[in-house]
């Protein structure tokens, strides 16, 4: 028998692993069942997503695709999910967050799926159970936003890329990763460094193990020209994105170099391997289906250049002044090899006892160092989100259709008001914080800026669509957290009084505040 070569596992062995495996994922998908629900409760949406539904509002007046290709930060896929959804199920908190728990669901399985073709059922489970527990998935995902969608396709295009990696018809599988490939790229622009990664991983293996032929040169090129073509409608959008990136960017704080790499890494996958050994030093020899030493470790580095890859990339974005890039959400996709590494790593010795007491300390060393339970969706139930909710239903129930609400939401793109501040659809969008979901009467929406100072005409423009009417209302529905947020209304307050409004009420909801002005008959 060859170095290289895997020892033939008996029909017993066989039988248990593929038991372990099951019951692995079992735990998997009831854990993922467990953490999905604050998805399905109708707590407040969040910020973020006021936005979606605005994005999906047919009231909105512009399609998803125009939305996305003019304003938003997002291409079209996620959104266009989430309208279906909508539409077929109606709008509830529940529904718009629907998808991305039937997402996070899905990417437990697709994970098994590659783990178990990694090793065995075993490798699998213990990777799907993984990342039920991941903390990058669990804070990221549970929320109604694209970010499910990223990791379940993620782990399909990680699936592909292995897969094509590993066979003999790379043509066939060159298709299946460039579809695969756009579709993450059509979910999200920030996925675009981990694409590149995929596809690193069958050009750098054919290199170093001398199969980088013609055939297998065509195969890449292939896959890379399908995926550019499919993704180029979506180019101006994302020159869009990158001209604006430097105003987002004032927003964001460094990332601390520890939170970058995980806890997952520098704590739960040391002390999960240090439970491996006493497990095994204790409860006797593990099976004889013990991976070769060559193969383990070439699947080891191609999946260590997909988990860490993009940290790199957000720890070179954050040394040249990017920080927003290094945020945790743009980091989702590497979650999925994170989690078949972390598997792939216990499973060198594939015994179900061994395998499981490691998965759960290292899932517990990970939690031990963070500042939330897992059972906690740090994304939802937020004051600012009970405020919005409550501002929103104030002014449903004491202001009249027409009257014009004025909002502050301390969202980035508010920083870009100045330079658009007369597109009526960009001003709406910085307003989503007053959405249709919970105000529903006809009100028009204005988004206001930081700033007032620059340009001079901005501040008569905001004037005229003040209420002019004798006795009519005008309303400002403002988050008051930060300086910024401060100034805005200081700002808004001086103008509304040179144009002959007065202060009729002023109520505190939290950390926000909703300011009713009125015109005094004459």
């Amino acid at each position: 028998m060859s170095a290289d070569a895997l020892p033939s596992p008996t029909a017993e062995e066989v039988s248990t692993h593929s038991k372990s495996g099951r019951i692995l994922l079992a735990l998997a998908l009831v854990s993922g069942l467990v953490h999905c629900a604050p998805l399905l409760s109708d707590v407040p949406l969040a910020l973020d997503e006021h936005a979606s539904y605005w994005t999906i509002d047919p009231e909105t007046g512009t399609s998803v695709w125009d939305l996305c290709q003019r304003y938003l930060a997002t291409p079209p896929l996620g959104h266009w999910v989430q309208q279906f959804v909508v539409a077929v199920c109606g709008a509830s908190e529940r529904t718009l967050r629907a998808p991305s728990a039937v997402a996070l669901l899905l990417s437990i399985l697709v994970v098994y799926r590659i783990g178990a073709g990694l090793g065995s059922t075993l490798t699998g489970g213990a990777a799907a159970l993984i990342l039920a527990w991941h903390p990058l998935v669990l804070d990221e995902v549970r929320i109604a936003r694209c970010y499910g969608l990223v990791v379940l396709l993620s782990a399909c295009l990680v699936d592909v890329t292995l897969r094509w990696t590993r066979s003999d018809d790379q043509q066939r599988w060159a298709w299946v990763w460039g579809v695969t490939a756009a579709l993450l790229v059509w979910t999200h622009y920030v996925a675009i460094p981990f694409v590149g990664l995929c596809w690193f991983v069958p050009a750098g293996t054919w290199l170093l193990q001398g199969r980088l032929r013609p055939r297998t040169m065509a195969s890449l090129l292939l896959a890379a020209g399908l995926s550019i073509a499919l993704c180029w409608p979506l180019l101006p959008a994302v020159l869009r994105v990158h001209a604006w990136g430097d105003s987002w960017h004032l927003f964001a704080t460094r990332v601390p170099v520890l939170d970058l790499i995980g806890s997952d890494w520098w704590l739960g996958l040391p002390l999960a391997i240090a439970a491996s050994w006493l497990t095994g030093r204790t409860g006797g020899p593990a099976t004889k289906d013990t991976p070769s030493a060559t193969g383990w470790r070439i699947t080891a580095a191609q999946l260590a250049l997909l988990a860490f890859g993009l940290t790199v990339a957000g720890a070179a974005a954050q040394w040249a002044g990017q920080s927003s890039l290094a945020s945790s959400r743009y980091r989702t996709s590497s979650a999925v090899p994170g989690a078949l590494l972390f598997a792939h790593v216990l499973t060198w010795r594939p015994w179900f006892r061994n395998v499981l007491a490691a998965a759960l300390v290292g899932i517990v060393a990970t939690w031990s160092v963070l500042d939330h339970f897992p059972w906690r969706a740090v994304r939802l139930g937020n004051p600012m989100d009970y405020a919005w909710h409550d501002m929103a239903l104030a002014i449903e129930a004491e202001g009249a259709p027409g009257e014009p609400v004025f909002i502050q939401a301390g969202v980035i793109e508010g920083m870009l008001l100045p330079a658009f501040y007369e597109d009526s659809t960009f001003d709406e969008y910085i307003a989503f914080a007053m959405s249709r979901f919970y105000l529903r009467a006809d009100h028009p929406r204005y988004g206001l800026p930081y700033h007032w100072q620059r340009p001079a005409e901005m501040a008569g423009w905001y004037r005229q669509r003040m209420n002019a009417r004798p006795g009519g209302r005008t309303w400002l529905a403002a988050a008051a957290d930060t300086d910024l947020n401060q100034a805005s209304i200081d700002g808004f307050d001086a103008i509304a009084r040179r144009t002959g409004l007065t202060l009729e009420s002023k109520v505190q909801f939290g950390p926000a505040v909703l300011r009713c002005y009125i015109r005094p008959a004459p």
